[in-house]
């Protein structure tokens, strides 16, 4: 479906910025959460940006957004 999908009429498209910087032990249940407002009537689009986190943030980020097309994951290489 595109933005532009006559059965998205009326949906609101809400976006979401996530910053996170080692947050390996929140990260994955704040997403779940998150997603799961989504509904028929309300389209998220999540954006994940992690800040050159040392722990694995940023691969349950990746792993997040693999199951998920509505997350999207940024990474800075220098906190």
């Amino acid at each position: 479906m595109t933005a532009n999908d006559p059965s998205r009429e009326g949906c609101v498209r809400l976006s979401i910025v996530v910053p996170c910087y080692n947050e390996a032990r929140t990260l994955r249940d704040c997403l779940k959460r998150t997603l799961a407002i989504q509904d028929e009537a309300l389209r998220l689009e999540i954006i994940v940006v992690d800040d050159a986190s040392t722990d694995d943030s940023l691969a349950i980020a990746r792993d997040v957004a693999s199951q998920h097309s509505e997350v999207t994951v940024l990474q800075h290489e220098v906190n």
